[in-house]
């Protein structure tokens, strides 16, 4: 059950208007599940990718993503409905 929550976490962040979300709501949002996911082994990787794509909604700067894997980066595009930027992804 663990995996399909951090899997749904992950693909919420399409859903997100960051027009329409305060910074301090995503913020605090982005705090509760990463203290509510600490220590479960299960959320790790989905929580890093939420954390991330959090900090990119806030900021609206991809240089964000530079702090996840190139699969976990790849996945956050996918989940954020991004294009990828001239195949930069997948020759990291």
């Amino acid at each position: 059950m663990l995996a399909h929550l951090g899997n749904s976490l992950v693909r919420s962040l399409r859903l997100i208007d960051p027009s329409r979300v305060e910074v301090k709501t995503l913020a605090a949002w982005r705090e509760a599940w990463l203290e509510l996911g600490a220590g479960r082994v299960e959320l790790e990787v989905p929580l890093r990718i939420f954390r991330v794509g959090i900090e990119y909604l806030i900021r609206g700067d991809e240089k964000v993503f530079l702090d996840l894997v190139s699969v976990e980066r790849k996945v956050l595009r996918q989940a954020l409905g991004l294009e990828e930027a001239n195949g930069a992804e997948s020759s990291s």
